[in-house]
């Protein structure tokens, strides 16, 4: 080293004390006159050194005086004990900072703070630990007014060792006990019973139980229910209440049930009942309704009624079997000789002589209409079932001249659903929809009646929000008994019971379909179930879900069951004129394959018609007087075609050419058909029909002729083989001379109508 170097440094070696002096000096004197800002910034930048002693001092200083508003008692104690280390005695009073703080922070009682200090001032353990004890108190304290199961959980994360933790547990378990005792939850409520060891909580859940079941057993207010409360509480709060409401409820429904099975029983255990002769009146009413022989028996141990009897034997032999004959003589004998006993045997001559015809024919049809359509008459669902028999027979099931009624009779056992019979489980009954009710009102269709005649009414929100009670339309309602509705889940689907029409006798069970369920008057035509479901009894459907229908007769005794196997899938459409208004028709679904009638059903006044998916594919096909149509190919719409409307505009119905394509001269199985509903079209209108020819799927002029005329022919042979007057039609034969827009290369026929016959 050159000696001007040397010089150098030992005059800054001598130096820097004092200039460091002077700095710290310096800063000194800015604390002193609250300069914090610029103190701040001066220390960082004359002590590069984190370590400097005298920096370290500094900022101790700094941050511990009082009017700093940047003051950390917490930072102050940091730098104190890194001061005293590094000079290696106690210069600051740490003890004191610490007692300070503490005192502070205990003033203000802030958590945050509290946190602050204890992590901070954690090597004075005696203040960390009174500080630490403060923050569990206060936090416990929060934590108890916010009361809930996540604050107490996370107190005890944070405090796991306090003396409150403890507590907190405690807590919890008293908000979960009382969140269960309070949740009306009957299986939390004995799941805890079970498991808690707390005896007080125990006999609040078990009252708490009790109370509920008691309600519950209120609100069904069954002797089942009574019974099994009486069983489980032997000694309970409400035992009285309950033995009271059996007793009722044992009597009421003997009343309500009107079950003729449950009021013998009760008039034969109870002969001192003081309500035992109300009882005998109700079951001389059901005997009669139900035509039970036990009833009227039971009735005449306890007091004989001759015109009970007779009426009886009446009501009894409306239909007519030598059996019902015989029975009736055997259990009444002194009876044989009334004139109702004598007149059903000669009714029933007139049954077992249909019975014995080789063939039923129209002509004994229109002479014993009255055993035909006799209601509740067993007899009368044999001869349908062989009239029928034959009508299909001849081909002629699809002829509904004789009777819509009788028709849907023979359909209802064709239905392509299947019920599947399975044993009755008490557990097959579902509560169902309660917006459709039936009861008998001045508003409703019969309103005259001297007889409990009821209808069936839907309850709908209006836009208002209030319930408005609807009466349905006469595609449901009649002037007969519709009773007993059940509406399926998605509220497309009602089945109800009546006694319309020609059935199996008493209240039989129809269903209905809507595609709308925001519109109530526009239900299909109702279709009748089959005899696995209906019988010559009251039926009634009892519960309904997707996959299980249960039945009953005889007010809702002997309950059946069956499984759904396929949904009950529907198909809608519409039945419309040209012009777009809807008509009320009669609608033949058509296998579209066989050409065999599936179905006979009729649209509503609205023109929508409904009916189960076939399965297989169909046509559909209405006739109306003074229409003519042909095979819907849109199955969403049948459309009809005013004859009249043609006539006036002079305009032509076209229509494919139902001939073969590969057989120009064969009519297609299909095109045969269609002519034939054709010749039923017009038979009996007043005007000529003409039907033009054309063919032009061949372009030689003379074999288009050729096939042509022979098309011709086959239609016209047709039309007058179905019972057309050959003068009142004009087929022509057009060949290709007379092409049109919008068919080029296709075959085609054009009907219309002339001058009035």
């Amino acid at each position: 080293m050159n000696f001007k170097k040397l010089v150098l440094f030992i005059i800054i070696a001598l130096i820097s004390p004092n200039i460091i002096f002077a700095q710290k000096n310096s800063i000194m004197k800015l604390l002193n006159k609250g300069e914090y800002q610029q103190v701040f910034e001066k220390i960082q930048t004359s002590f590069e050194d984190t370590n400097d002693v005298n920096r370290v001092e500094l900022l101790s200083l700094y941050y511990n005086d009082e009017n700093n508003p940047d003051k950390n008692a917490c930072l102050a104690y940091y730098y104190a004990s890194k001061f005293n280390q590094l000079q290696g005695k106690d210069v600051f009073p740490l003890e004191e900072i610490c007692k300070k703080e503490l005192s502070i922070v205990y003033k203000t009682k802030d958590i945050e703070s509290l946190e602050n200090f204890v992590h901070c001032f954690r090597e004075e353990t005696k203040y960390a630990k009174e500080a630490e004890r403060l923050l569990e108190q206060i936090s416990f304290e929060r934590t108890k007014m916010l009361n809930t199961i996540e604050d107490y959980e996370r107190y005890i994360e944070r405090h796991p060792n306090a003396i409150q933790a403890n507590l907190a547990r405690q807590a919890i378990d008293e908000i979960i006990s009382m969140q269960i005792l309070e949740s009306e939850d009957l299986q939390k409520l004995e799941l805890f019973v079970k498991e808690t060891t707390n005896e007080k909580f125990k006999q609040q859940a078990n009252q708490e139980i009790e109370r509920l079941i008691f309600q519950s057993t209120l609100e069904e207010n069954t002797a089942e229910k009574y019974q099994s409360y009486i069983k489980r509480f032997p000694n309970g709060i409400y035992i009285k209440l309950a033995k009271e409401k059996l007793n009722d409820v044992l009597y009421n429904e003997v009343i309500k049930q009107s079950s003729i099975t449950s009021m013998i029983n009760f008039v034969k255990s109870n002969p001192n009942h003081p309500k035992r002769l109300q009882i005998l009146a109700n079951l001389k009413t059901q005997s009669l309704k139900h035509l039970s022989v036990e009833g009227i028996k039971t009735v005449l141990d306890i007091e004989y009624d001759t015109l009970l009897v007779e009426t009886f034997i009446k009501d009894y032999l409306s239909d007519p079997t030598q059996a019902n004959i015989s029975f009736i003589e055997e259990e009444f004998p002194e009876y044989k000789t009334i004139k109702t006993i004598q007149t059903a045997k000669i009714l029933n001559e007139d049954y077992n002589y249909l019975m014995r015809k080789s063939n039923i024919n129209n002509t004994d049809l229109k002479n014993h209409r009255g055993l035909f359509f006799k209601k509740n008459n067993s007899l009368t669902i044999l001869l349908l079932e062989k009239y029928l028999a034959q009508q299909k027979s001849a081909k002629k099931n699809d002829n509904r001249v004789d009777s819509e009624l009788i028709y849907n009779f023979l359909q209802s056992n064709q239905l392509p659903i299947n019920l599947i019979d399975k044993e009755f489980d008490q557990n097959d009954i579902i509560p169902c929809s309660n917006i459709v009710f039936s009861a008998h009102t001045k508003d409703g269709y019969l309103p005259e009646s001297k007889t409990k005649n009821e209808d069936i009414y839907i309850i709908k929100t209006n836009e208002a929000g209030k319930q408005d009670t609807i009466l349905l339309p006469n595609s449901i309602n009649t002037r007969f008994n519709e009773t007993s509705p059940i509406l399926s889940a998605d509220g497309k689907t009602l089945f109800f019971s009546s006694n319309a029409g020609v059935n199996y006798g008493g209240l039989d069970i129809y269903f209905s379909h809507r595609e709308d369920t925001n519109i109530v008057d526009n239900w299909s035509n109702p279709i009748l179930l089959g005899k696995n479901i209906n019988t010559s009894k009251d039926d009634y459907v009892v519960s309904l879900n997707k996959y299980k229908i249960v039945v009953s007769n005889q007010n809702n005794t002997n309950m059946r069951s069956f499984l759904i196997n396929n949904e009950f899938e529907f198909e809608n459409a519409y039945v419309l004129d040209q012009k777009g208004n809807f008509l009320s028709e009669e609608v033949v679904v058509i296998d579209a394959e066989k050409l065999d009638t599936i179905s006979i059903v009729k649209s509503n006044e609205k023109g929508y018609v409904s009916f189960l998916n076939p399965g297989k594919s169909y046509y559909l096909y209405a006739q109306k007087p003074g229409y003519i149509s042909f095979f819907s190919e849109d199955n969403s719409q049948v459309v009809l075609q005013n004859v009249e409307d043609l006539f006036e505009t002079k305009q032509f119905y076209l229509l494919e050419s139902p001939f073969n394509e590969k057989k120009l001269s064969e009519l297609t199985p299909k095109g045969k058909k269609e002519i034939e509903y054709l010749a039923n079209s017009i038979k009996n209108l007043n005007y000529i029909t003409t039907i033009s020819i054309h063919v032009h799927s061949v372009n030689k002029s003379e074999k288009a002729q050729e096939i042509s005329d022979k098309q011709a022919q086959e239609i016209t042979n047709l039309l007058i083989k179905n019972g057309v007057n050959k003068d009142n039609i004009i087929v022509a034969s057009y060949a290709n001379t007379s092409p049109l827009i919008g068919w080029e290369g296709k075959d085609r026929i054009e009907i219309g109508f002339l001058l009035e016959k």
